[in-house]
């Protein structure tokens, strides 16, 4: 097996290679969209990667039996570290062999990357593939981010949460800001430890609230914001196999301590789901991190895992 620059003569086959896992991925979840099954949106990408100097093939016998492309990152997830970033399309080996491929692309990749003073090293891999999680966890990496989808069917749960739920409006700019604001502490607090980023602020909210591509819901006891969902058309960072026309994200959820316990996160998500289906949406995403307690034992009880991003961070760089 050879390593060499990936060229446009490789791409075609290793298209049709990331197609082909989609695929087999839509047999169990058939609530993603079609978009990336046209060979022709991952060729299209991956001939960028190319022409970038940014991929590797892996060619044996001549003919291709893996690639792994990727982008490097400034400021990767909000940290100074700069990362380097494999999307779920980037990549892909023949099953026959595949600890072998990801092997050989690994260290000829991870050369590159340390040169580009890359500090942590990231790929999203289809959920499905369970062979290649195995050679990514031996080859040092951890589980760190979701991506789940789901029709916009009503729940069958009982959701009733006890409070009142409405949809935001353009008065409840401040509500937002302040329950997004502790939302973030949430994240920036054990065990989550994310690096605290920056919530919207309440200036920033009225203007989502004007935008008919937002939507967002509250609990309320009173004028107290209880808990809260965001959407979204598109979530930044989000898989691409997830985006569609007809697909809604959510970009942000959070209850509040106190009142955890009284189903207000699954009446509002039951409540968001016939909205968006009401609005003509037929699909829902949501990504989220996997170290985040709360948001791991919520979100797959109702959204079906379609990626994981798994993560390394090299000890020297």
């Amino acid at each position: 097996m050879e390593i060499i620059p990936l060229e446009s003569g490789h791409i075609e086959a290793a298209a049709e290679m990331f197609v082909g896992k989609l695929r087999g991925l839509r047999e169990t979840v058939p609530a993603l969209p079609e978009t990336m099954l046209d060979p022709q949106r991952a060729a299209a990408l991956l001939e960028k990667r190319a022409r970038a100097g940014a991929g590797l093939a892996a060619v044996e016998d001549g003919r291709l039996v893996g690639y792994l492309s990727w982008f490097v990152v400034e400021q990767f997830r909000d940290t100074d570290r700069t990362g380097a970033y494999c999307p779920e399309w980037a990549h892909g080996a023949r099953p026959e062999g595949a600890a072998r491929i990801y092997r050989g692309l690994y260290r000829a990749a991870a050369q590159r990357w340390q040169a580009a003073g890359c500090g942590v090293h990231t790929l999203t891999l289809l959920a499905h593939e369970e062979a290649a999680r195995e050679v990514w966890f031996w080859n040092g990496f951890g589980l760190g981010v979701v991506d789940a989808i789901r029709w916009t069917e009503p729940l069958a749960a009982d959701a009733q949460g006890g409070l009142a739920q409405r949809r935001a409006g353009a008065g409840d700019a401040r509500i937002l800001a302040e329950i997004e604001a502790e939302h973030w502490r949430h994240y920036a607090a054990p065990p989550v430890q994310m690096t605290a980023g920056a919530p919207n602020t309440e200036e920033e909210f009225a203007a989502l609230l004007a935008d008919k591509n937002f939507h967002a819901w509250l609990a309320l006891e009173g004028e107290t914001a209880a808990a809260y969902l965001r959407l979204q058309s598109r979530s930044h960072g989000a898989a691409s196999i997830v985006a569609a026309e007809d697909a809604i994200a959510i970009t942000g959820a959070f209850t509040r301590p106190a009142y955890r316990g009284r189903k207000l996160a699954p009446a509002l998500l039951s409540a968001t789901i016939e909205d968006a289906r009401a609005r003509g949406f037929r699909r829902m995403s949501v990504d989220f991190e996997s170290f985040n307690p709360e948001a791991a034992a919520f979100w797959p009880r109702y959204f079906a895992p379609v990626c994981f991003s798994v993560m390394r961070i090299p000890e020297r760089t």
